[in-house]
């Protein structure tokens, strides 16, 4: 039994290190997109615009990877937590929109908005892996 919960506990020190590297690559690539006004003209800048635009078109295929390495159990947890987080990103979009539209909130930039996203669907995902925790 001793062996089964190292086990456990490994597995869970793997995901949450892939996490966190998740996290450090993505404030890495917000950092260096939100600098770039910073770096003036030059072959730099464009080097990093390149870079960062084949980050965000590899991210379609290395999540489709992911997801079907992944099991029935997180497939499911992932088909649910996507589908809470449609309707709610919608909805959200729609009031933000209505709200810039009449000047009441400032415009903003869209590396935000992906946050945004990116949290709704975390949040999302947990909630729906929490039914099947004991």
């Amino acid at each position: 039994m001793l062996n089964e919960a190292e086990g456990v506990t490994k597995q869970s020190l793997i995901y949450l290190a892939r996490i966190g590297l998740g996290l450090l690559l993505l404030a890495l690539a917000i950092t260096t997109a939100l600098s770039l006004p910073l770096v003036g003209e030059g072959g730099i800048r464009w080097l990093l615009v390149a870079g960062l635009l084949l980050a965000a078109a590899a991210v379609v295929p290395m999540v489709h990877h992911f997801y079907r390495r992944s099991d029935e159990l997180q497939q499911r947890l992932h088909l649910q937590a996507c589908g809470a987080t449609l309707p709610l990103l919608f909805s959200l979009f729609a009031g933000i929109g209505v709200l810039q539209a009449n000047q009441w909130l400032p415009s903003f930039n869209s590396l935000w908005a992906m946050l945004l996203v990116l949290a709704v669907w975390a949040v999302n995902l947990m909630l729906s892996d929490r039914r099947y925790r004991t």
